[in-house]
Formats: C-alpha cells, sequence, structure tokens
C-alpha cells in the first residue's frame, strides 16, 4: 500500500517495476511509473491474479479507481531530493500541486494514518508515499505560475469558493442584492512577475456567464503582505501606501479597488485591455482584515456588475462627514433612499448621484449624473425620492458628500430596482411543461431570450400578446432564464 515504483529497470526482461508470479498481490495506493524493460516496463503478471485498485500505472490496469497519468514528482531525477537523504522533507518522488494522485487514493485496510515522513494523512489518501499538505490558505497561481482559472457553478445565496486543483484559492464570492449572481462563473487571477506603477502586482476577472453587467454580489479578493510591501516600496514611492502590516489603519484607509467592467481583450488582465470606465471602490476598513491563520489579506467588498479588479492606494483624508448607513427601496411611487449620519462638523450638503442600468442588462458605462441634493440637517437622518426612476431592470445609486470648503467624498453604490417598470412576471413556478409570460405592452412585438444557466441562447421567442404561452417540456430539469428587451431577467424553474 502507498508505495512507489519509479526509475527502475529491466533491460532483458519485463516488468521493469513490478514482475508478478504465480502471486496475488493486493496493490493499493500505490504509482507504478517511470520505469523500462524490454516489454511491459512498468507492470507485468504473469499466472496470478493481483488485485490492483486506486493506483496509478502507466500504460494503465483494470481495477477500480486506477489512473494512467503523469504522477507530477518534485523530481522523480533526484528521489532522494537537494540533501541526498531518503525520508526528508524534500525527498523528489513527493508529490507536486495538480498532481492526479492528490486525494484519489482510498483509504486501506488496516489505515496508515500517516504518510513515510510521520505527515497525518488528511481526507482521501494520496497515491503513494507522501501525503500533499493541502492548505487552503495558499494562494493561487501555484508556485511556479503567473496565471490561474478556475470556474464552478455560483451559487446565488451561499458562499462559492474558486479553487485550483482544490488546494490554491482564486476567491470567494457571495450573491446578494438586487440581482444575485448565479449560475457558470469563471475566475481568473494573475501575478505579475514584476511590480506595475499603479496597482498590486495581483490582480483578478470574474466572470458570470448570466447578466454579468448587472449581476450582484459580495466578493472577498486574497493579498499578501510582501505584495502589499512590493507595492510601498516601489521606485518611485507611491503618495499613499497600502497596509504595512496587520495594525495599520491608515494603511487600510487607503485601500481601493479600481474595477473595470467588461473581460480582458487580450488575456493579460491589465487595465489596459479592459474598455469603459473604471470605478473606484473604497471597501469599509473594517472589512479590510488580516487572517492571521492563512497569513493573507482578505478585501471584502460588494459590487454590482462583474469585471476585472486592481488594488491600489488613495488619499486616506477623512471624508467630510460619517455615514452610518445608506439603503434604499423601490416604492409604487418611485425609488426610496434613506441614509443617516454621524460627525458633520463643516459639513455643507448632499448630492444624489444615479446611473441607469442600460437595455439588455448593460450598465450605460457606471457614468452618474446628479438627480437631486440634500443640505445638512441637524437631525443627520436624510430622505430622497427618485420619483423618476430609469425605465428596466432599476438604478445604481451614490451619494456625493461635500464639505463646506469644498472637499467632497462618495458613498457606497446601491442598486435598486424599478418595480414600476418590472411588471413582467411569469407562471407558474416552477412549472413542468408551460409557462405564462405576462408583459407591458411596451414590450409587445419584442423578442426575448430564454438562457441556461451557462449563459447558452437556447430560444428566442416573439412577444406578440400581453399574455405569451411558452412550451418548456423539452427542457432538462433546472434553472432558467428570460432576458426582455429592457433589461428584465425573469428567473424559473423548470421541475
Amino acid at each position: 500500500n502507498n508505495s512507489v515504483f519509479t526509475g527502475n529497470s529491466a533491460p532483458d526482461n519485463e516488468g521493469g517495476g513490478i514482475y508478478n508470479y504465480v502471486s496475488n498481490a493486493i496493490i493499493t495506493n500505490t504509482i507504478i511509473f517511470g520505469n523500462t524493460a524490454a516489454s511491459n516496463p512498468n507492470f507485468i503478471s504473469i499466472s496470478g491474479s493481483p488485485v490492483v485498485t486506486y493506483s496509478d500505472i502507466e500504460g494503465g490496469f483494470d481495477g477500480t479507481g486506477n489512473i494512467n497519468a503523469d504522477p507530477s514528482f518534485v523530481n522523480a531525477s533526484s528521489p532522494a531530493g537537494p540533501d541526498g537523504i531518503w525520508i526528508t522533507p524534500d525527498d523528489g518522488l513527493a508529490l507536486q500541486p495538480c498532481s492526479p494522485g492528490i486525494n484519489a487514493g482510498n483509504t486501506t485496510s488496516p489505515a496508515l494514518p500517516t504518510d513515510i515522513l510521520g505527515t497525518a494523512r488528511i481526507g482521501n489518501y494520496e497515491m503513494g508515499v507522501y501525503e500533499y499538505q493541502s492548505n487552503i490558505s495558499k494562494l493561487a497561481p501555484v508556485p511556479g505560475s503567473q496565471f490561474a482559472t478556475s470556474s464552478a457553478s455560483q451559487s446565488s445565496t451561499s458562499i462559492t469558493f474558486y479553487n485550483v486543483c482544490d488546494n490554491y484559492l482564486i476567491t470567494r464570492v457571495i450573491g446578494n442584492g438586487a440581482n444575485p449572481i448565479e449560475g457558470h462563473t469563471a475566475t481568473k487571477v494573475w501575478l505579475e512577475t514584476t511590480q506595475p506603477v499603479n496597482f498590486v502586482r495581483r490582480h483578478y476577472e470574474i466572470t458570470p456567464a448570466i447578466i454579468a453587467e448587472i449581476a450582484t454580489g459580495r466578493i472577498t479578493l486574497y493579498f499578501t503582505q510582501a505584495e502589499f510591501t512590493d507595492f510601498n516600496t516601489q521606485v518611485p514611492a507611491p503618495s499613499f501606501l497600502l497596509p504595512s502590516g496587520p495594525t495599520d489603519a491608515t494603511g487600510k484607509a487607503n485601500l481601493r479597488i479600481e474595477k473595470y467592467p467588461g473581460t480582458s481583450s487580450d488575456g493579460s488582465g491589465l487595465p489596459n485591455s479592459y474598455t469603459g470606465t473604471p470605478l473606484t471602490i473604497d471597501p469599509e476598513d473594517n472589512s479590510i482584515v488580516w487572517n492571521a491563520a492563512a497569513n493573507r489579506w482578505e478585501i471584502n467588498f460588494d459590487v454590482v456588475g462583474f469585471s476585472g479588479f486592481f488594488v491600489n492606494a488613495a488619499s486616506s483624508a477623512p471624508l467630510p462627514v460619517t455615514l452610518i448607513s445608506f439603503e434604499g427601496k423601490s416604492t409604487e411611487n418611485g425609488n426610496l433612499l434613506n441614509w443617516k449620519t454621524a460627525n458633520e462638523k463643516n459639513f455643507s450638503h448632499f448630492e444624489i448621484e444615479r446611473s441607469p442600468l442600460a437595455p439588455k442588462g448593460g450598465i450605460a458605462s457606471e457614468k452618474f449624473e446628479k438627480i437631486g441634493s440634500q443640505t445638512a440637517s441637524e437631525s443627520e437622518n436624510y430622505e430622497f425620492l427618485d420619483s423618476t426612476p430609469p425605465v428596466g431592470a432599476g438604478g445604481l445609486y451614490r451619494l456625493k458628500m461635500i464639505d463646506l470648503d469644498g472637499k467632497n467624498g462618495f458613498s457606497k453604490i446601491i442598486a435598486l430596482e424599478n418595480k414600476e417598470n418590472s411588471l413582467s412576471k411569469i407562471r407558474p413556478n416552477p412549472s413542468h411543461e408551460y409557462i405564462n409570460l405576462s408583459v407591458k405592452s411596451s414590450l409587445l412585438n419584442s423578442e426575448i431570450k430564454l438562457l441556461n444557466t451557462l449563459g447558452q441562447e437556447l430560444k428566442i421567442i416573439k412577444i406578440n400578446d400581453a399574455e405569451t404561452r411558452i412550451n418548456i417540456s423539452e427542457l432538462t430539469l433546472g434553472t432558467y432564464f428570460l432576458l426582455l428587451k429592457n433589461g428584465e431577467t425573469i428567473k424559473f424553474l423548470k421541475e
């Protein structure tokens, strides 16, 4: 059990790895790879009935759980490792990250609770002698690489982690807000080999297949202290610095996220490969967390629209007012905004800004325009009604806070659906054979798209009447979306 046969030879015979003769050997969790012989270089069985399971056999061998793949040893040409001593942590026959032998073995009988080094075996056994210590605190890309990508089916209601080889973490995403991110989602991370001028070496791209431009969620991006230090010590030095350590409150206040809409046009993930205007996000300082156990920074923030993400630093000058809360809701009379403040000193007024969600699910370059203002109030409680919200899916809102001397800052962005304009409905939902879609008169004689969770277009449906009957009997069980001309997206379940 849990053995490795490699680098052996039988130049005048068969079975350079194992020659099984008149034996009913039982072999489990074993790697037989990279051997040589006149024929059958790795494994030959003569007049016996060996049982081989959960093993990596070059050339293949019948049995439960067996594979035929390069095991990705650290260095097969130096089995004892750089120190030349067997059974030490630098042994060359240990497995590299992403080896197909990781977690591919099976618990043996009797059990082998530790590997040859005394390391505890965790979960499914590895194939071979050495247990690979899967550690989710490690960040992708894997050592020696500058890029990693991972895709998964994003849950709209719970946390989804995106990893490489189950061992190296890219990002974490949670669906929330008006249009929770869900369905097939691709994530990418780049780690530049040299320090760029304007952003941290590690940068990200997150792309859901469904309504990427208006999907909402909460993201966690991960960074090492060394990456922040590289940014701080570049020449010439930046005007504002990122955290120099876990207790650096000024560095946290300086940290900004630059969000670039869309996807990288050339696969480099660099800022100039994105089109559209970037949006600056100022994460809440208490959402910038040093995880001492994992030895990494974790930056958490809410987004509307999924894009490329970069970290840099900006002025840590305090806002002219402390914003305690900023919320909104859609009503029959329009979109109602409420916010509460504290510490209003030398404060002048608020400007309320809005960016409409463009047709077909796009954001109109996230360009905000002023739609109203509120002067400072002793009560420090404010309310504003947008009585003419954008037609379609809704709008993005933020507050511009302006001091008496003209200094200003911005609140977080919130997204609101427009109930008055979102009158399209389907029934029944869930359904088995048919759904009935009811729409406003403005959508008559338009076309809608039927999409799956991968964002693939399955059908185009013409809307001729205020209520349209749609046959879904041929769809497989699962979740689907109707994308309307006005930007509405309606989810339904085929059962």
